[in-house]
């Protein structure tokens, strides 16, 4: 548990400092404490391309791009998308439509070529933890408090 809140300390103060040369290292640690926090057996699941405007949705802007969605009655997912040829984890967002189909608008275009594992977070979490770090869309997940972790985990546990 000590252990735990380490890695976790390390993430957010990580994504705090925003330093351009430790992204990969923080993507590293946040997949590899998405997989220690996610007890659930998740399915691994393809999304099809889409086509996007790219100059609204931003790549490399995962998590604004998917809490946008918010207002659109889209759920939001994070997890990891994993590249099918090179196996490398990203730690992603992306969304399920009014239909239940996962899209990722931030891949949008090469969406296919990864599969994704993730938790659907309550629209009402993401934006608490949206609002605790003054409007900076970023991951949410290790920026959950044990409370709504426990949320998260136990509504994606009845699905």
């Amino acid at each position: 548990m000590e252990n735990l809140k380490h890695i976790k300390s390390e993430i957010i103060s990580g994504f705090n400092r925003g330093v351009e040369d430790e992204i990969l290292g923080i993507n590293s640690l946040t997949c590899f404490y998405f997989n220690l926090i996610n007890p659930i057996n998740l399915n691994e699941i393809e999304i099809n391309t889409c086509k996007v405007d790219r100059r609204k949705i931003k790549f490399g802007n995962c998590f604004g791009n998917s809490s946008n969605r918010l207002n659109e009655n889209h759920l939001y997912v994070e997890g990891i998308a994993t590249n099918k040829k090179t196996l490398h984890q990203v730690y992603h967002a992306w969304n399920i439509n009014k239909n239940h189909t996962h899209i990722d608008y931030t891949f949008a275009e090469i969406s296919d070529e990864f599969t994704y594992q993730g938790l659907i977070i309550p629209s009402k979490i993401v934006r608490e933890v949206g609002y605790r770090k003054n409007g900076v869309w970023g991951p949410v997940i290790p920026f959950l408090n044990n409370e709504e972790l426990k949320v998260v985990l136990s509504n994606n546990n009845n699905q």
